[in-house]
């Protein structure tokens, strides 16, 4: 019975989409979390999601390379590709958001934390889907 738990742990955590969820999970805490005190600190809207997005897209580059995607080739030349499909990627994603974020918290009125939680989910997924099929394929 306990070997056939350890099992299925184990495959469950090989699979790509549970780590992708995982660290994704993570990198949306630690987001949220930056967002949220530049928030309480003061900062705008766009401010405080810029440095939010900086740190998270750092920390995200890493875990997806190494344990999301399992990108083993460390070389320069291939890791540089990879970095800059991933930020021009994360840019990407990074206006979505922003726009949304304004849209909800500057002309809706909407609670800034809130929207941010909310944008974290189109985030997710625009995220995901860019990694999967143009960054580390």
């Amino acid at each position: 019975m306990i070997e056939s738990i350890k099992k299925l742990i184990e495959k469950i955590i090989k699979k790509e989409s549970f780590r992708y969820l995982f660290f994704g999970g993570l990198t949306t805490l630690i987001s949220i979390i930056i967002y949220s005190v530049c928030i309480l600190a003061g900062l705008s809207v766009a401010i405080a999601n810029t440095i939010s997005t900086i740190i998270a897209i750092s920390f995200a580059f890493c875990v997806n390379k190494i344990w999301v995607f399992e990108s083993r080739d460390l070389s320069a030349k291939t890791t540089r590709g990879e970095l800059i499909r991933f930020i021009a990627g994360r840019g990407a994603a990074y206006v979505i958001e922003t726009a949304l974020l304004v849209l909800m918290v500057d002309v809706m009125n909407l609670h800034p934390i809130l929207s941010k939680n909310f944008t974290q989910v189109v985030v997710i997924v625009l995220n995901y889907l860019v990694s999967k099929f143009l960054v580390f394929r």
